[in-house]
């Protein structure tokens, strides 16, 4: 692992997990990136898919720069901190930076806030399906001398 990207994930206090080879289901996450993605490339590719390699970068593209539901932000967003720049957005002037530093820090607070506010909506999510599997959960009380 890089040594930026392991500061990376110490700024935002992120545990890297490193997964055992042919044990996909330890990954749960990237197999459903690679659902999604397989999902894009039948939109793309052609019936018989022999050309999906020349679609799978827009696949990505797509994958990328959609939010996703649990986070409300783009992939890209959380990595780099800043919506993709397609081009609707290339159209516009960029405001000028003249500082280095400024960049760094600017690029450094947006991270940690898209961090937080992903880390936030993705705990409401779980905490929301938590309280929808207790309506479905009917546990029977137990007194102390019943037989089980």
């Amino acid at each position: 692992m890089s040594d930026i990207f392991r500061r990376l994930c110490k700024l935002l206090k992120l545990n890297k997990l490193n997964t055992t080879a042919y044990h996909p289901e330890s990954n749960g996450a990237l197999e459903r990136t690679h659902k999604s993605t397989v999902e894009y490339s039948r939109c793309f590719c052609n019936p018989r898919g022999n050309n999906w390699d020349k679609w799978l970068p827009f696949a990505c593209s797509v994958y990328n720069t959609t939010p996703h539901t649990m986070t409300k932000f783009t992939p890209y967003e959380v990595l780099f901190g800043r919506k993709v720049n397609i081009p609707g957005y290339l159209q516009q002037k960029p405001t000028p930076l003249y500082k280095y530093d400024d960049l760094i820090h600017d690029i450094r607070r947006k991270m940690q806030e898209c961090h937080e506010i992903a880390r936030a909506n993705l705990i409401q999510t779980i905490q929301k399906r938590v309280e929808d599997q207790k309506d479905k959960v009917h546990m029977p009380s137990l007194k102390e001398g019943d037989t089980v």
